[in-house]
Parts: structure tokens; C-alpha cells; sequence
């Protein structure tokens, strides 16, 4: 099965409440990704909600598009929509964001949801969740607005906005890079209500582009990047691994995991035969899919192989990411060439 997109970036997670882990196999593999202890074992959902209530205890004591938008998004959006439901948490440090900023429980009761007008027990009705997908062609944000009508999050709307060109246009000037995304920014705080912005989680995913750039380079964007939102808009920055670059492995899984989410292949109770997924960005490219094996056979060890962890069911994947093959990337090997 493939998705093309713009950029490579996919990030994935459980939107039926039930974090996946996601590791690799194989003794010579030191680590997947800074950010994944022990196999990328992701905060859930719940945990947003309890450091949320500890921030309205707090405030009361106090007393305080342009063409790019279309109906369908590309996978990509799915991917992060998946990423941002286990990551909906938020960072043990909070800025002091000012007096306008202070919020009530009832302020927050006052936004409903046209699903239903009583949340699910120890559960707050509506969180917003915010995911900026720094991707090799251009920039794009993701406002999403999850319901607790039931026990698990349920994705109720979500504004898409893109710009162009992408972090990695600005190499040699960082603080223009994080600048280039105030247009996206303005788009959050237009559509995040005020009330809820202090607790709505930020996450900034850069994939191939910034890889591309090097490590120096790279690092001085994303400091840049990571500075500018922390010191000039309220929304709390996800405090593990909330600013940087995609791992390209992960990219893939995490579009695996979304296309079998969406295709229902994956989170019922009964185990399915599951898709595979061939993820064209724009520097680079990845396939992902569950090889058949009979009885007694088994994934041979290596950099390839991922154990995922998802509803109660093992997966065995194979993957694998090929940096510089990216749609983008192609182009600009083809005029070399030429």
C-alpha cells in the first residue's frame, strides 16, 4: 500500500487509548531513537488529564487555506493525529503565562462537544493537542480536538495549515527558521480556545530535511525552534523529546501503525492480517509490513526487525528506511545527473 506525501515525516499513535511499544531486536542495536527508554514506551492520554487538573488547582489558588487544505490530509496527518493521543501529556515544568491567562473549572466545563455533554468519568470532555510536522518541503500544523465521551479519545476535528519552504531552507539562520512558523503558530491560538491553551501540548517532529543538514546545523535550528515557542506562546512543550528529528525508523512504523489503525486491521480484540505500507516523503522513503511465516519460522535478527506491542497483540515487522530516496530527493539526483 502507498502513501506519498510531501515529507517523511510519520508519526503514530493509539487513538483507542492503548500505547504500543515499539522496540527493536538484535544484540548489536544500542538504541532506536534518544527518546524511547526501553522500546519507546510512550506516556498515555491519561496522564495529560492528570497534570492538566493539577494546573486548574493551581490557577484557582492563585486566583488567578490555502491550497494545501483539502478534506482528506495525507497520512502524515493520521500519523502525528495517532503519535499525539499517547503523547497528550504535559510537562511537570509550566511557565508562568500571566494573570489573562488564568482559567477556572468552569470556564473549561463551559466547552462542550456536539458528541455528547457529560465526559467519561476522571475525564476532562474536550483536549486539544498540537503537532508541527517540520518536513524536508515545507512546514504544517495539525490542531487537533479530542472527546472523552467514552473511555478512550476520539478525534472530534482538526484544522490543517502548510507553509513553505521548510526549517531546513534557513541553514545558516536559525532564528529565521523558528520565525518561519509563527503563520502555523497564529493558527493554534485562533483555534485553541483561551481557556484551554495553557494546557495544550505542543510537539515539533523534523524528518529527512534536518537530517540532511547535519548534526550542527540541525541542533542550532531546533534549539531555536524549542526557545521560540517556549518563550513566546503559552502552549506547554512535551517535555520528552518535545523538539526534534524523526528517527527515519520510526517514521515507518509509525505509518504502519496508522494505516492498520485506520484500516481497523489493528486494536480489536482479534488479531488481523495487516497491510503493508510504502511511505514515499520527500528525503526519504520507507516500507514496513508483517512477513507471513509458518510454524516454527521466524524474522531473522537484525537492524530490520521490530517487535510492536498493540492491543494486547505481538507484531513482528519488518522495516526499513532509505535515507536520500525521497520524492524530492530523487528530483534533485535526476538534475544532477542530467
Amino acid at each position: 500500500m502507498m502513501q506519498q506525501r510531501e515529507t517523511s515525516t510519520s508519526n503514530v499513535l493509539s487513538a483507542s487509548g492503548i500505547t504500543p511499544e515499539i522496540k527493536p531486536s538484535g544484540s548489536d542495536i544500542p538504541s532506536i531513537h534518544s527518546r524511547r527508554k526501553s522500546s519507546l514506551a510512550l506516556e498515555t492520554a491519561e496522564k495529560g488529564f492528570q497534570e492538566t487538573k493539577k494546573f486548574e488547582y493551581k490557577a484557582e489558588k492563585m486566583a488567578l487555506n490555502n491550497k494545501q487544505n483539502r478534506k482528506w490530509l495525507p497520512v502524515v496527518g493520521f500519523i502525528l493525529l495517532l503519535i499525539f493521543v499517547t503523547w497528550l501529556f504535559i510537562p511537570e515544568h509550566k511557565p508562568n503565562y500571566g494573570s489573562d491567562q488564568s482559567i477556572s473549572e468552569t470556564d473549561i466545563s463551559k466547552i462542550t462537544s456536539p458528541h455528547c455533554t457529560v465526559a467519561h468519568p476522571g475525564r476532562q470532555l474536550i483536549q486539544y493537542a498540537l503537532m508541527l510536522d517540520a518536513g524536508s518541503t515545507g512546514s504544517r500544523i495539525h490542531v487537533y480536538k479530542f472527546n472523552y465521551c467514552k473511555a478512550s479519545p476520539e478525534l472530534e476535528d482538526e484544522v490543517f495549515h502548510h507553509i513553505q519552504p521548510g526549517l531546513s531552507a534557513y541553514p545558516d539562520d536559525a532564528d529565521a527558521a523558528a520565525r518561519s512558523l509563527d503563520v502555523l503558530l497564529k493558527v493554534a491560538l485562533d483555534n485553541v480556545p483561551k481557556e484551554l491553551q495553557h494546557c495544550t501540548p505542543i510537539a515539533v517532529k523534523a524528518t529527512a530535511g534536518l537530517r540532511l543538514l547535519g548534526q550542527e546545523k540541525s541542533a542550532l535550528i531546533l534549539k531555536a525552534v524549542h526557545y521560540h515557542l517556549e518563550t513566546n506562546y503559552p502552549f506547554p512543550i512535551i517535555e520528552e523529546d518535545g523538539v526534534v528529528i524523526m528517527d527515519g525508523k520510526d517514521e515507518g512504523v509509525y505509518a504502519w501503525i496508522t494505516v492498520n489503525y485506520l484500516l481497523e486491521k489493528i486494536g480489536s480484540l482479534e488479531k488481523l492480517q495487516t497491510a503493508a505500507i510504502f511511505d514515499l516523503g520527500g528525503g526519504s522513503t520507507q516500507i514496513v509490513f508483517e512477513p507471513e511465516m509458518t510454524d516454527g519460522e521466524e524474522v531473522a535478527e537484525g537492524e530490520h526487525k521490530y517487535e510492536l506491542e498493540y492491543g494486547g497483540h505481538k507484531y513482528v515487522l519488518y522495516q526499513h528506511s532509505y535515507l536520500h530516496y525521497g520524492l524530492m530527493e530523487a528530483r534533485k539526483a535526476i538534475k544532477n545527473f542530467a
